[in-house]
């Protein structure tokens, strides 16, 4: 599909009318997703169809007894599955800074008892401030901060860095992170220097959409720099077949939007 299929992936659920009601979807791990009235990505999780081949990437690559960040968890899938794979030795941190997402995902850490995940309503960026946040207008997965005030769509919301959090938690190790922040995805790798450092075999599963990173004022090209910066040299484009890429490359030039498995080293063999 080329260049318009972000337009496609958007478009597609608006094009079927969302549930009008809370719907409660069974997930593969046994644990319930309750989802909130309207929301457009209701029926890709009931059939099963919502990002299977990052799921699978999950379900690979997240064991027992690891720490998982999820940032931009939305209502928690990610979140939950995250909570089933690393156990009670586990751990699970989700940040989402808007305010209907961050109630489901606290409903659906408290309906599946899921005591090894906290829930913070943050947006992760470069500094510790407060700032504009876009809200989705159909309601879901895309809401952004912005530098906008003056629409009646924006609220403001409380923002950190990856570096301010865990250093105020002890620099706990962290295995994954989940990066979904819909173009700030710049800023916030500027805030995760010292996590990085702190942990070498971190692996970053992270979403590439040059028209959100163009929004936020930034590029592909940029994003690139600061990975190469934080120590990952390779990456594979999850959706496109595992494909392999190496970062002193760049990114892959496309203006699809895919998800990134990034990893800081390749595997040693034999």
């Amino acid at each position: 599909m080329g260049p318009i299929e972000p337009f496609l992936l958007r478009l597609g659920p608006r094009l079927v009318p969302s549930p009008t009601k809370e719907t409660s979807v069974p997930l593969l791990s046994g644990m319930i997703l309750r989802i909130p009235p309207g929301y457009p990505a209701a029926r890709s999780y009931s059939s099963g169809r919502y990002e299977p081949d990052v799921t699978r990437l999950f379900e690979t690559i997240i064991e027992e007894g690891m720490t998982v960040v999820d940032a931009g968890a939305n209502v928690g899938y990610y979140s939950l599955i995250s909570s089933s794979l690393v156990g009670a030795t586990g751990r699970v941190y989700a940040f989402e800074p808007d305010p209907l997402n961050f109630q489901y995902l606290k409903l659906n850490i408290e309906v599946n008892r899921c005591l090894n995940l906290r829930a913070l309503q943050l947006a992760l960026s470069d500094s510790e401030t407060t700032s504009r946040f876009m809200q989705d207008s159909v309601g879901g997965a895309e809401g952004y901060l912005t530098s906008s005030s003056d629409h009646e769509s924006t609220i403001e919301v409380q923002v950190s860095t990856f570096d301010t959090f865990f250093k105020a938690i002890g620099w706990p190790s962290v295995d994954v992170v989940k990066l979904d922040v819909e173009g700030s995805e710049a800023h916030a790798l500027r805030g995760m220097f010292e996590l990085s450092k702190r942990n070498p075999r971190l692996q970053l599963i992270m979403e590439l959409n040059a028209d959100a990173l163009s929004r936020a004022g930034t590029n592909s090209a940029f994003v690139a720099g600061l990975l190469r910066d934080l120590g990952f040299v390779e990456g594979h484009i999850i959706e496109a077949g595992y494909v392999h890429f190496d970062l002193y490359r760049g990114l892959p030039p496309t203006r699809a939007t895919y998800n990134l498995h990034l990893q800081k080293a390749r595997p040693s063999h034999g």
